[in-house]
């Protein structure tokens, strides 16, 4: 009886929730915010007509937002996009032509047989002939020849990991790598190359490419390919290519740090000692040359008159998202006006945030607005929530991410709710918008991952990506000791978002570290990875 009570108790609390989001979001513009909104609609709606007034002024259409629409509609189409998208590509071949298209991709084309591959080409010859020519090029054996450039790339940038090592690990030709160097998926193929570690005869022939064709990124990994191979003069013309084309700051630091490296030359050094932008290469390079550390700023100034920020808009990612919209579309020499509306000590995030963009990012706020909540932990703790904190949100509490990663630490709803769920708590999503609600569950997660490692680096790859990620494809496997360790092996990871996560927290750790007064080296930071 109790537990029947208990369930009614929480289904009126989730109707209760539903109607109140339906009157919060049905006239707000088009957002990131109402689509998550939306989709919390869609877990919950019990009225058909509402539920499908919001899904289709959904501006971002996710698979969970057409899976929860149709769980609830009686509409037979959403019902059966769901259901082709689940399927496996032999299914596929069974069903109706429509449904075998919803269901297509590359990576799944890439398990079929030759002859399975030919029949849905056959399948698809009128509908959709681009789609039968891969299938066709992949049934007969991709030819790297100079004529299918792009098919070919294609096909080795979107098959999976599985059919790239089995079936396209071929020497290429002369004319192919000259013919490819002016197409943009080149860039990609290297990159790819890079993060496997097989492709041997592939990632061989790459070396054939002339780095000065490729884009900055392409040419970056044209050097980091290499390097991996032993040839640090092709790595040095790779780099010094990319150099010519990048401009972005922590880029070109990326680049002189690594030329300086191979070459010891005292020009790339001092192009990174002169750098105004703070990243694990600026940081690494003043230290190592013993020059004065960067002026760090830990408070963003307050502005007389300004209205104070209230609770309400500190924690509701519409009003964050209308404000970052804002400042995109205004110039940094007008974007003064904005800080009137960001008064009050709550409201520091978001005015460091706008001071950031005033300055044209070359001055970075390093704040600390959790003084309380930190109270009583250690001051590498401190150091490794503030620096995670800062990548993720910039200690925005109503952030709210592309995946609808949640508030300040960036959570994501199923996190949330499995920690929610050992803590036997009800979870409300929309409440972890508040710091207060959310740091209490990051603290712990955080806790569980420094049970597991110890390096803050190493931390940040399963922040980000997740322990298992970490396990699977980092320890064991990279920071074995190559002669340009750990730098070369942070290039490894084979994730991209991970990948450029873990250098940004670890320079923030570091920074973090001596804004704390514990200041720490690269040197006994490195020595944590293992």
């Amino acid at each position: 009886m109790i537990k029947k009570l208990l369930f009614l108790a929480l289904l009126v609390v989730e109707l209760l929730s539903s109607a109140k989001i339906y009157d919060k979001i049905k006239d707000k513009p088009e957002s990131r915010a109402k689509d998550f909104y939306t989709l919390l609609y869609l877990e919950q709606a019990e009225d058909k007509k509402k539920a499908k007034e919001l899904f289709y002024g959904v501006r971002k259409l996710k698979q969970t937002h057409i899976n929860n629409l149709a769980r609830i509609d009686e509409d037979d189409s959403l019902k059966e996009i769901r259901r082709c998208q689940k399927l496996s590509f032999q299914k596929l071949l069974k069903e109706s032509l429509d449904c075998s298209l919803v269901g297509f991709s590359l990576a799944k084309a890439s398990s079929l047989s030759n002859n399975d591959r030919l029949l849905l080409a056959l399948k698809y010859e009128k509908a959709d002939p681009k789609k039968a020519d891969l299938l066709h090029t992949m049934s007969y054996g991709v030819k790297f020849n100079p004529k299918n450039v792009d098919t070919s790339l294609k096909i080795f940038n979107g098959s999976g990991w599985s059919y790239r090592n089995k079936k396209l690990d071929v020497k290429l030709s002369k004319s192919f790598l000259k013919a490819a160097e002016t197409n943009w998926r080149i860039n990609k193929a290297v990159e790819n190359v890079v993060l496997s570690p097989n492709l041997k005869r592939f990632g061989d022939s790459l070396l054939g490419l002339n780095p000065e064709k490729l884009s900055s990124r392409g040419a970056f990994y044209y050097g980091i390919l290499s390097l991996k191979k032993g040839f640090e003069k092709k790595a040095i013309r790779g780099f010094k290519a990319a150099l010519k084309k990048e401009k972005k700051p922590r880029e070109l630091d990326k680049l002189n740090f690594w030329l300086w490296k191979l070459t010891n030359n005292g020009k790339y050094r001092e192009a990174v000692l002169s750098s105004t932008n703070i990243n694990i290469y600026s940081l690494y390079t003043r230290e190592q040359n013993r020059k004065k550390f960067f002026t760090i700023y830990t408070k963003a100034p307050s502005v007389k008159k300004a209205k104070k920020l209230s609770k309400d808009e500190i924690t509701d990612p519409f009003f964050w998202g209308e404000l970052l919209d804002e400042l995109r579309s205004t110039k940094k020499e007008e974007s003064e006006p904005l800080l009137y509306k960001l008064g009050g000590d709550d409201a520091e995030p978001f005015r460091s945030f706008v001071y950031n963009h005033i300055s044209g990012y070359k001055r970075d706020y390093y704040i600390n607005p959790w003084k309380s909540n930190l109270k009583g932990k250690s001051l590498d703790y401190q150091a490794l929530v503030l620096s995670l904190a800062r990548q993720e949100s910039h200690f925005i509490p109503s952030a709210l991410s592309r995946s609808y990663a949640i508030g300040a630490m960036q959570m994501m709803p199923f996190l949330i709710k499995h920690i929610g769920k050992k803590k036997k708590e009800d979870i409300w999503l929309p409440e972890f918008f508040n710091k207060d609600r959310i740091l209490p569950y990051a603290f712990g997660h955080i806790d569980w991952l420094r049970a597991n490692l110890e390096s803050p680096l190493l931390i940040a790859y399963a922040y980000n990506g997740g322990l298992g990620f970490t396990r699977r494809n980092v320890i064991g496997k990279l920071f074995q000791g190559h002669k340009y360790d750990p730098f070369f092996s942070m290039e490894l990871v084979p994730a991209g978002e991970p990948r450029e996560y873990g250098k940004k927290v670890l320079s923030n750790y570091y920074v973090y570290r001596n804004v704390l007064k514990k200041p720490v080296t690269f040197d006994y930071l490195f020595k944590q990875i293992k």
